[in-house]
């Protein structure tokens, strides 16, 4: 069966806008002035005890409630501490993964979204 150019046509059409759409989703959405500030006061108020080692493990996209469902997540549990955040919707992974490996938050990292 051969489609007729309109089909084809109108399919390339939605493809380009898909890709445009997918490809500036972040940019369009981001603040300059951050992607989620808020007020809150610089202290955490709970003494801070050095673990004798440290082992991150982030899985990037899984959502809490499938997490606690896995057998290998308890596991880890028992054998440490689990941590749960909440990043809101939509999520950007490159903001998360500087404060996870420098300590400081977003708002002064510079990191608003996954771009370049």
């Amino acid at each position: 069966m051969r489609l007729p150019f309109a089909a084809l046509a109108f399919s390339a059409v939605g493809a380009v806008l898909a890709y445009w759409l997918g490809d500036t989703y972040v940019g369009r959405m981001s603040d300059v002035r951050g992607a989620r500030l808020v007020a809150v006061a610089d202290r955490v108020g709970i003494p801070a005890t050095r673990p004798a080692r440290s082992v991150v493990i982030v899985a990037d996209g899984l959502r809490l409630d499938a997490a606690l469902g896995m057998r290998s997540v308890a596991r880890m549990a028992t054998a440490g501490q689990c941590r749960a955040t909440d990043v809101g919707m939509p999520s950007v992974s490159r903001p998360v993964y500087t404060v996870l490996s420098s300590g400081v938050e977003q708002d002064r990292t510079g990191r608003r979204n996954n771009d370049e």
